[in-house]
């Protein structure tokens, strides 16, 4: 992104790009707007205090599908989305380049986020399943945030809390900022010595979150622990059960999760329902906490409302209704609106399943 010459800023001016904050990337003069002597002032009080700007194309964001991200027709949303990615990225290309990191953005940034969640948490859930995000790092961190602060609303947290579990999903993956790209994207099986690598990363990520003093501990905590597993098979310190803090569960749970329905460099995503088969068998052996896998599955929409989906007899459709008790057997509509739709109950017909999610 090119930085703002305020200087060469003139009224009367057409922005054929954005004007954005350049640490938040919060958008400050929209791509078309027709600079006014009012908006100088308020980017010179701006740039009095410290704040910079940077000019940035909206059209060809930074590997996010904006085509997609704009048919939410709800702002708010849509910003809170944006301005989640552009932070994380932000922190996490920081670290990477061992660059100071300022973690008051992604306490904004999740401050936002959440808000948005208690209002349209269904909207949000959606921006999940679809892929707006090319990299896998950046997209993993969003979703992890926004399952993580949906899950956190259901078992009744309190608001700093779920601010708290939201900050946790954004960050746990931050050691990751440490391992090599070829090596996190490598397409084969990683050698003996590569894996190691990666299983370091909890702990890289926790000795930088720790240079951060205004970050609370639970949240360096789920960065710590979200591989470990409640039998002591995880890493990467081998920890049981009791061990184990309750947010560092709920991170494994949505970490989980998340990775499992993402396309990755190595292997295609899975269903929703393909993924829940894997969290049930590793509540079966002990691996995660099966209470809290039971609360995710019966309270977070796997399909959300709106979803567009293909069935596996060729029709399409979108998801209508949630049983609260069986979220992967949704009510979908077939058909236009104008053309007469057709419910289907996938509860009423076990040999009908949700075979894809179209974007």
């Amino acid at each position: 992104m090119e930085k703002v010459d305020m200087e060469r800023l003139k009224v009367g001016e057409k922005l054929s790009v954005s004007i954005c904050c350049d640490f938040s990337y919060n958008v400050l003069l929209r791509q078309g707007t027709v600079i006014q002597q009012s908006h100088l002032e308020q980017l010179r009080k701006l740039y009095s205090k410290g704040v910079r700007f940077v000019m940035n194309d909206e059209s060809g964001n930074d590997g996010l599908n904006l085509q997609i991200l704009n048919q939410v027709t709800d702002e708010g949303v849509r910003r809170a989305y944006l301005d989640t990615y552009m932070v994380g990225k932000h922190l996490f290309e920081n670290m990477k380049a061992g660059n100071p990191v300022n973690i008051k953005l992604a306490y904004e940034a999740v401050d936002l986020l959440v808000g948005q969640m208690l209002k349209s948490d269904s909207l949000l859930l959606q921006l999940a399943s679809v892929r707006i995000i090319d990299d896998y790092t950046f997209s993993h961190m969003i979703n992890a945030a926004l399952y993580a602060a949906a899950f956190g609303c259901c078992l009744n947290k309190t608001p700093r809390e779920i601010n708290d579990l939201c900050l946790a999903g954004l960050l746990h993956d931050m050691g990751k900022a440490k391992i090599p790209a070829k090596i996190l994207q490598k397409p084969g099986d990683l050698s003996a010595q590569e894996y190691e690598m990666i299983k370091n990363h909890p702990q890289y990520g926790y000795h930088e979150l720790q240079k951060l003093k205004e970050l609370n501990e639970r949240v360096r905590q789920a960065a710590l622990q979200h591989h470990e597993r409640l039998d002591g098979s995880g890493y990467p310190n081998g920890l049981r059960a009791g061990e184990i803090s309750l947010f560092a569960r709920i991170i494994a749970i949505v970490d989980i999760y998340d990775a499992l329905t993402s396309d990755r460099c190595y292997r295609d995503r899975m269903l929703p329902h393909e993924s829940v088969e894997v969290l049930m068998a590793d509540c079966s052996v002990d691996k995660l906490d099966a209470r809290l896998v039971k609360q995710f599955l019966k309270n977070i929409a796997l399909y959300p409302l709106e979803t567009k989906v293909l069935l596996n007899n060729g029709k399409q459709g979108r998801v209508v209704k949630i049983h609260p008790d069986l979220p992967l057997r949704p009510v979908v509509e077939l058909g236009e609106p104008e053309e007469g739709c057709l419910y289907i109950d996938l509860m009423q017909y076990p040999t009908l399943f949700i075979s894809q999610i179209l974007t």
